[in-house]
C-alpha cells in the first residue's frame, strides 16, 4: 500500500522526535544539575566545603547539556535561528560578546577568564550560566520543562531547608565553623546571601507547581514553599528579604491584572501580611535579627550603608575605564587604590573585597557601560516576556511565577552578586522565559546538512572542552581536601614536613589554580610562627613569592609575603629579613595605600629595626585607616614611650586596651 506525501512528512517528524528525545533526556538532566545540583553540591572535609565541589557539579551539568546538544543537533540549530530572530535572546548574546571583549583588555586576563576562589565569577561562569540558559532555551517546550524544573526544584528546596535547619539547631554536619564561625543560616549554599538569592529565585517555582500540580506533589510543593519562605528569612540577607518583598508585589501585579478590583485588595493584603507575620516572626525569635534591621545607614562593614559608600565609589571606576570596564574578576584590583578607611573590609584587614555587592555595578565595573547596558537589557526582556506569557492555562501559572523569578532575584542581587551557585539558575529562569515568548517550535526551514555537520562538530569539541574542565575542577576539589589535612597539621603542631606533603599533593592536583600556592604559603606562615621552623620560613618564601609572581596586581598577595619576611625576622631575631620585608610592605601599600592594616605591618618593621621616627609615623597611618586596630594602638603607645612622650602613650595604650575589652564583650 502507498504513502502518501503526507504521511511521509508525518513520518519524517516522527523520526526527527525519536531520534531529538534522548538529547532532550540528557538536555533536562543537565539543566537541573546545573541549577539545583549545584545547589546542594558540598564535599565535606575539604578546606572550603563548597566553591570547588560546586564548579564541578556545575561542569558536569554543562556537558550533560551539551552531549545533549551534540545528540540533537537539529534541536541546537533550530534554537539558535530562534534566537537570531528574538530581540530578547539578542541581549544574552550582546553580554556574552561585551564581557569576552573586556576579558582580553582586563587588568588580567587569565583571573578574569576563570575568576578567583571559590566563587569564580569569571567569564567562564558566565559562559556555563548562558550554555544552561540555552539548553532551557532549545527545549522550547514551556509546560513540559517548567514541570520538570519546579520538581527539581521542590526536591532541592527540601534539601536545602533541611541542612539550614540542622544549622540552626547548632549540628551542622560540615565541619566549616573552623574556619568561618557560622552566625547565619548558610545551608548548602556557603553563604547567607547566596542562599538568601538562590530561594528567591526558586520560591516561585514551588508556588507555581503547588498551584498547577495534583496529589503528592502539590502537598510536597505547599511543604517547600513553606519550608523555603522560613529559610529565606533564616539567612538573615536583608537583600533578599527586599527582593521577596519585591517578588510579592510583582506576583500582585502580575496575578490581579485579570481580576475585579476587590480580590485584588484582599489578595493583596493577605499577601503582605503573610510577609510581615513571617519577617516579624523571625526576627523576634532570631537574636540576631533584629540587628540586622539597626544601623542600616551605619558605613560600617557588611551594612547597606557601607555598600552605598562602596557603590558609589565604584562608579569613578566606571568614570576611568568606561567603555569595556576592568574585566571580570578585576574588582579586587581596580578598587583598593580609591578605597577610604571606612570601606575597610574584615576586622583584620586580611579579606579581600572581590565584588561591589550589586549586580549592575559589578556588571559596569567589570565590563564597562556597555556591559551594564547589556545586562539590564537582558533582565528587562526575561521579565517582559514572562509576563506576556499570562498564566492560567492547562500549564499552570507559568509566566507570572517566571516574571516574579526574575524581579525577586534581581533586586536580591542588587545586594549581594551572582554565584556558581545562583547565576545557572537565573539564566535558565530567564532562557525559560524567552522560550515561551517565541512560541515554542520556530516555523523555520529544517537545518541543512552543512548546517547540521557544524553544529556537531562545534558541540562536540564543546563536550570535550567541558570534560576536561570538569577533570580540572575534579583535581581542585581533592586538592581541596589536602589543604584542610594540611592545615589541620598545622594547627595540632605537628612536623611541618607533614603538612608539607598534603600541601605538595595539592599543587600537583590543582597546579593551574593560585590559590593552592597561597594557601600553602599562608600555612608554612603559620607554622612558622607557633615553632620557628626554618624549613617553614623557606617555603613560605617560595610559595608566597610564586603567589605574587601568579598574581602580581593582587595587593593581598603582596602584603601577605611581606608578612613571611616580616614575621621571619621577629621570630629569628634577623635584621636581614626585616630589611627584605619593608620593600614588599611598601608595594603593598602602594596598591591599598589606604589599608591600616597594611600601615601597622611597615611600622613593626620599622620599630624592630630600631627605626622609631619613621615606625611612629607608619602607626599614625595605621590607626588612621584602621582606628579599631588594638594593636596598631599599642605599638604607637610603644614608639611614645621610646620618645618619651608618656602622656602620648598612655592616651594610645588606653585607646588599645578599650578596644580589646569591647571586643572580649
Amino acid at each position: 500500500m502507498g504513502v502518501g506525501v503526507g504521511d511521509e512528512t508525518e513520518l519524517d517528524q516522527d523520526r526527527l522526535v525519536n531520534r531529538e528525545e534522548p538529547g532532550k533526556r540528557l538536555l533536562a538532566v543537565g539543566v537541573i544539575v546545573s541549577t539545583f545540583g549545584v545547589a546542594v553540591t558540598m564535599l565535606p572535609g575539604a578546606y572550603n566545603p563548597f566553591g570547588p565541589a560546586k564548579a564541578v557539579a556545575l561542569l558536569l551539568g554543562c556537558t550533560c547539556v551539551a552531549a545533549g546538544l551534540l545528540l540533537a543537533p537539529d534541536l541546537a540549530t533550530r534554537a539558535l535561528r530562534r534566537s537570531l530572530a528574538q530581540r530578547g535572546a539578542w541581549a544574552g548574546w550582546a553580554l556574552i560578546a561585551v564581557t569576552m571583549l573586556a576579558t582580553f583588555t582586563s587588568l588580567d586576563p587569565s583571573q578574569s577568564l576563570v575568576g578567583h576562589y571559590p566563587e569564580y565569577q569569571g567569564l567562564l561562569l558566565l559562559l556555563a550560566s548562558a550554555l544552561v540558559g540555552f539548553g532551557v532555551y532549545a527545549l522550547a517546550e514551556t509546560e513540559r520543562a517548567w514541570r520538570l524544573f519546579g520538581r527539581a526544584a521542590v526536591v532541592a528546596t527540601f534539601v536545602v531547608a533541611g541542612y539550614a535547619a540542622l544549622q540552626f539547631a547548632g549540628a551542622d554536619p560540615v565541619a566549616y565553623e573552623r574556619i568561618f564561625v557560622v552566625r547565619r543560616v548558610r545551608s548548602t549554599l556557603g553563604n547567607a546571601s547566596n542562599l538568601g538569592v538562590w530561594l528567591c529565585l526558586a520560591l516561585p517555582m514551588l508556588v507555581a507547581r503547588a498551584r498547577a500540580e495534583k496529589g503528592p506533589w502539590r502537598w510536597a510543593s505547599l511543604l517547600a514553599v513553606a519550608f523555603g519562605a522560613i529559610v529565606l528569612a533564616w539567612s538573615l540577607s536583608r537583600g533578599a528579604w527586599l527582593g521577596a518583598l519585591a517578588g510579592t508585589c510583582a506576583w500582585l501585579i502580575a496575578e490581579g491584572r485579570r481580576w475585579e478590583r476587590a480580590r485584588r485588595v484582599r489578595t493583596a493584603v493577605v499577601a503582605l501580611a503573610s510577609v510581615a507575620v513571617v519577617f516579624a516572626l523571625v526576627i523576634a525569635l532570631v537574636p540576631a535579627a533584629g540587628g540586622r534591621l539597626s544601623g542600616l545607614l551605619d558605613p560600617s562593614s557588611g551594612t547597606p550603608g557601607w555598600r552605598a559608600e562602596v557603590w558609589a565609589a565604584s562608579t569613578r571606576l566606571v568614570a576611568i575605564r568606561p567603555l569595556l570596564g576592568y574585566g571580570p574578576g578585576s574588582f579586587r584590583y581596580a578598587f583598593p587604590p580609591i578605597r577610604t578607611a571606612a570601606m575597610q573590609v574584615g576586622e583584620t584587614g586580611t579579606q579581600a573585597l572581590d565584588d561591589p555587592h550589586n549586580l549592575l555595578v559589578s556588571a559596569a565595573v567589570s565590563a564597562g557601560v556597555a556591559g551594564l547596558l547589556a545586562l539590564a537589557w537582558l533582565l528587562a526582556e526575561g521579565a517582559l516576556a514572562a509576563w506576556r506569557l499570562g498564566g492560567g492555562d492547562e500549564r499552570g501559572p507559568v509566566g507570572p511565577a517566571l516574571a516574579v523569578s526574575i524581579v525577586a532575584g534581581a533586586v536580591a542581587l542588587q545586594f549581594h552578586f551572582a554565584t556558581i551557585d545562583t547565576a545557572p539558575l537565573l539564566a535558565a529562569v530567564i532562557g525559560c522565559a524567552l522560550a515561551g515568548a517565541s512560541g515554542g517550535e520556530p516555523a523555520v526551514a529544517p537545518p541543512t546538512p552543512r548546517a547540521r555537520a557544524a553544529a556537531r562538530a562545534a558541540t562536540g569539541l564543546l563536550v570535550a572542552l567541558l570534560a576536561a574542565a570538569t577533570v580540572l575542577a575534579g583535581g581542585l576539589a581533592l586538592a581541596d581536601r589536602q589543604v584542610a589535612a594540611s592545615y589541620s597539621a598545622v594547627s595540632a603542631e605537628r612536623p611541618w614536613s607533614e603538612a608539607r606533603t598534603h600541601f605538595a599533593r595539592a599543587e600537583g592536583l590543582a597546579s593551574w589554580e593560585p590559590a593552592m600556592t597561597w594557601a600553602g604559603g599562608r600555612a608554612a606562615t603559620e607554622a612558622m610562627t607557633r615553632t620557628a621552623s626554618s624549613d617553614s620560613f623557606t617555603d613560605a618564601g617560595t610559595w608566597m613569592s610564586a603567589t605574587v609572581a601568579r598574581l602580581p596586581l593582587d595587593p593581598l598577595a603582596w602584603a601577605q609575603l611581606g608578612d613571611v619576611y616580616l614575621i621571619g625576622g621577629l621570630v629569628g631575631k634577623d635584621s636581614a629579613r626585616l630589611d627584605e620585608a619593608l620593600p614588599v610592605i611598601e608595594h603593598a601599600i602602594a596598591l591599598d595605600p589606604q589599608n591600616g592594616y597594611r600601615w601597622a605591618a611597615k611600622a613593626t618593621a620599622l620599630a624592630a629595626l630600631g627605626r622609631t621616627g619613621p615606625a611612629t609615623e607608619a602607626y599614625l597611618r595605621a590607626v588612621q585607616y584602621a582606628p579599631n586596630d588594638a594593636q596598631a594602638w599599642a605599638g604607637l603607645a610603644s614608639m611614645y614611650e621610646r620618645a618619651g612622650q608618656a602622656e602620648k602613650a598612655a592616651e594610645a595604650r588606653e585607646r588599645g586596651a578599650a578596644l580589646l575589652q569591647d571586643a572580649a564583650q
